[in-house]
């Protein structure tokens, strides 16, 4: 048992060490509204006296000032710290903190997520498991968003009180103590005992009673004016400021004290952003309209200016004093008395608690040797109390990156500004679904009115995130970024040499369904790759132009169609979008329309046809070289009103009239002529001509020659294997043509070049042997008509005449066939190859100007 004890004495402290385990000889105590209160007092303890640091710190710990009158007044706290300190014969000299459990809060650091929750509501989830008393009156709008970031429970609470005016004192008992919670500035509790205090200007002497000795009160000049501009987004046309001036007269006893003095309404203090603004959205967690949320932001705005000017005032008038008055507490009031002209009612905001023992512990005397006294500071309670904003809000200097989350099922999920939610990499609570985050904007390469970028991330991506003004509570999206999971779409670095856009079907497979634009820079085989999953729209709303250095590939699997010009009054192609902008369908654009996974459809889309114009078209193909057309199974070509085929041949031109040829050497026209004089068509099949109305044929020439192989000749040697062979190359040609198109063009630009000209080699030497033949036998059987017609009157000179005719046609056509045959070389050069398709019955026509 301890030999001393604290019963009779006027301080004394209780703790879980037992009653005199630790006795109490002086108090150093500060308490004010909206802090932490703290308690440095001096113990003594017995040399015999275990003192075990373990089993104080945290602990309950009690503090009993013994007043005149037998009123006590009551500090209780936790133990913060306990340090012990030097000895005599009879005692260890300890020191003591001495916090509020509200402390506790400032050990406990974390970064967490609230939504949609009033301030209040926000403070209750905090503050659970202490004692507190909510005494709030005001009206709070719940905020959207609100991020405690890398900060103490304690500093969050402090800062969204400071934020919105609300405020917190204590009250103290035998055993306990109390948080009080408020944003009524007008009503607070009175002191305990004596709340009505007087004032004595006299020093020294005995008091039975508490006295205030000290009073000195001060204004200062402060500014009388405040504006908040703040920005919504969704509002970004409207308004958003809010201002707010001092008026007003603060009594304080007879004095009154003017706010709005020496012109301060021109000190203004302007900020933004205002903050009101970020705590509303008007779309709700799942997407869906929200439009009441924003109509909150104005009543939010007056109120938050109204509660920073009334910060403001609050700084304007104070009192500071000092009595010996120990039931004075912070957030309390007292009545002051027989003040020559202060008398009135006051806030305490700030109190300093001095209490010692004054001698050795030893003596009995020191029991009744114990001195107290304060320094206070206090408002007239007229003026409403506001916290000054003095925590700091965590600033995000940098970036950080998050994760794209959303409902189950889904892979896209955004709003109707192309926002998303994330998930922090941070945030340890979050469940990794549409609840994990605000709505996060994303950040594009431009954004206009209807027109920009539109890049929406999907679930799973890893993205991003700036904060405005390095504000925790208003994250942004500015990028994205690959990780393991999310790999690029070529391997790397050996396809370091691409570069472009890639995306994907939505639940589709990244290798399999997705539509692309990648540029290729390796040297020597760069090129541009456009790639569409399913369906491809251009729209050009005046010209297409198309310039090609070498060659130009397609293939279509399906149906090609192409409408040129359109008819007056049944629409077309052409021109501009109509005003006010929208889509219409013509000829060749895709539906304006794309149905979603949900059923529903979406309209508008951003590709619009341009405004069809009735106006006739003109389709022109000019081809230096070769052209070739082929068709499988059928080919259908259709002319409405007319169709006009010019074939232009000079060296047959000439032949035709014999005045302009001027005696051209042969192999000229065979240059000029490219071979085959005129127009050659070669059928292998049927041919079936069908004409609705009259037919001209007209031959300039001299001669119409038609031959028919079902005309069975004696001696014909025109044999329907010349054809097969003719067909056979066209179909072995374009065959080995595809298949080398689809190999690397620069290993094979020399075998295509080969190929088309053997392919051409071949089919004009069958070509003209046919036509060749086809003279010849048509020679012949003219004469065998002439001489049937004639062989009754012949004489023998006639018959010797006829043969002779005989002998020149054999020569006639051998000189053909040699002339063809000697400059083919130089004809394929410029030559225009007829791609022959179909087998069977051939039938020739040819315009020639042979001299009979």
């Amino acid at each position: 048992m301890p030999t001393y004890t604290q019963a009779n004495r006027p301080l004394a402290i209780t703790t879980p060490l037992g009653e005199d385990a630790l006795l109490l000889t002086g108090i150093r105590a500060r308490e004010a509204i909206s802090q932490l209160f703290n308690f440095q007092v001096d113990l003594l303890a017995e040399l015999e006296t275990p003192i075990r640091f373990d089993g104080i710190l945290g602990q309950n710990a009690t503090l009993e000032l013994r007043l005149p009158g037998e009123e006590k007044r009551y500090f209780n706290g936790i133990v913060k710290s306990l340090s012990q300190g030097s000895r005599d014969d009879t005692f260890v000299h300890f020191r003591a903190e001495i916090v509020p459990k509200l402390w506790l809060l400032t050990r406990k650091v974390r970064s967490r997520i609230f939504q949609h929750l009033p301030v209040p509501d926000i403070l209750h989830e905090v503050l659970s498991g202490l004692d507190v008393a909510y005494k709030i009156s005001g009206t709070y709008f719940p905020r959207d968003y609100c991020v405690q970031y890398r900060e103490s429970d304690f500093a969050f609470l402090s800062r969204l009180m400071e934020e919105e005016g609300i405020y917190y004192f204590f009250t103290h008992s035998d055993g306990s103590h109390q948080m009080v919670v408020t944003d009524v500035p007008n009503r607070h509790p009175s002191v305990a005992g004596q709340s009505r205090v007087t004032y004595d200007e006299v020093q020294g002497g005995a008091r039975k009673d508490m006295r205030i000795m000290a009073w000195e009160k001060t204004q200062e000049l402060r500014s009388g004016a405040y504006t908040l501009w703040d920005h919504c987004f969704e509002l970004p046309g409207k308004n958003l400021e809010a201002k707010e001036r001092t008026t007003g007269t603060v009594k304080a006893g007879k004095a009154s004290h003017k706010l709005d003095v020496a012109g301060n309404d021109e000190l203004e203090i302007y900020d933004y952003p205002g903050g009101y603004a970020q705590r509303f959205d008007g779309v709700n967690s799942g997407g869906g309209p929200r439009p009441e949320d924003l109509k909150d932001i104005p009543k939010d705005s007056e109120r938050t200016v109204r509660i920073r000017m009334e910060q403001e005032e609050v700084e304007s008038l104070r009192v500071e004093g000092a009595s010996s008055c120990a039931q004075f507490v912070a957030g309390h009031t007292f009545t002051l008395e027989r003040h020559f002209d202060a008398d009135d009612d006051y806030l305490l905001t700030v109190v300093e608690h001095a209490a010692r023992l004054k001698g050795s512990y030893r003596s009995e005397k020191s029991a009744s040797n114990f001195q107290y006294e304060n320094r206070f500071t206090c408002i007239p309670v007229s003026l409403p109390y506001r916290p000054q904003r003095v925590t700091r809000k965590p600033v995000i200097a940098g970036i950080q990156t998050a994760t794209i989350v959303g409902p189950p099922g889904q892979e896209i999920f955004c709003d109707k500004y192309g926002r998303v939610k994330v998930q922090f990499h941070w945030d340890r609570e979050g469940k990794k679904n549409n609840e994990s985050s605000c709505w996060l904007r994303v950040a594009q390469i431009w954004a206009g009115k209807r027109w920009g970028a539109f890049f929406w991330p999907r679930i799973g991506h890893e993205v991003v995130v700036a904060f405005e003004d390095g504000d925790p509570d208003t994250p942004m999206i500015v990028g994205s970024v690959y990780n393991a999971e999310n790999m690029p779409p070529v391997a790397l670095p050996a396809g370091n040499m691409f570069a472009g856009v890639k995306s994907v079907s939505v639940h589709g497979r990244a290798n399999q369904n997705f539509n692309s634009l990648v540029f290729v820079d390796q040297k020597g085989q760069e090129h541009l790759a456009l790639h569409s999953e399913r369906h491809m729209v251009l729209v050009a709303e005046f010209d297409v132009a198309a310039q090609e250095g070498r060659h130009h590939f397609q293939r279509v699997p399906g149906a090609h169609m192409v409408t040129v010009g359109s008819l007056p009054g049944t629409g077309g192609s052409g021109g501009g979008n109509p005003p006010g902008g929208g889509s219409s369908s013509s000829s060749g654009s895709s539906s304006s329309t794309v149905k979603t996974p949900a059923g529903t459809t979406v309209s508008g889309t951003p590709m619009a046809a341009p405004q069809p114009r009735s106006v006739l078209g003109l389709s022109s193909t000019v081809v230096y070289g070769s052209a070739f057309a082929s068709s499988w199974p059928i080919s259908f070509q259709l002319a409405t009103n007319s169709l006009l085929k010019i074939i232009v041949d000079p060296a047959g031109f000439m032949r035709v009239f014999p005045e302009l040829e001027g005696g051209m050497p042969p192999t000229l026209a065979a240059f000029l002529g490219g071979g085959t004089t005129g127009n050659a068509q070669v059928t292998l099949g049927n041919a079936i001509t069908v004409t609705l109305g009259r037919v001209f044929d007209i031959h300039v020439g001299p001669e119409l020659i038609k031959v028919h192989t079902h005309n069975k000749t004696g001696g014909q040697l025109l044999s329907p294997i010349t054809a097969l062979l003719l067909g056979l190359t066209a179909y072995v040609f374009q065959g080995a043509y595809v298949a080398l198109a689809a190999l690397d063009a620069g290993v094979c630009d020399g075998m295509r070049g080969l190929l088309i000209f053997a392919f051409q080699a071949v089919s004009q030497v069958l070509l003209w042997k046919l036509i060749a033949l086809a003279l010849y036998y048509q020679a012949m059987r003219n004469t065998a008509d002439w001489a049937a017609h004639f062989s009754p009157h012949m004489t023998e000179d006639d018959a010797r005449a006829v043969d002779q005719i005989n002998r020149d046609f054999d020569n006639l056509a051998q000189a053909l066939e040699a002339e063809t045959l000697g400059f083919w070389p130089v004809v394929e050069s410029l030559a225009v190859p007829a791609l022959v398709q179909g087998i069977g019955e051939v039938e020739l026509s040819a315009t020639h100007g042979l001299k009979s």
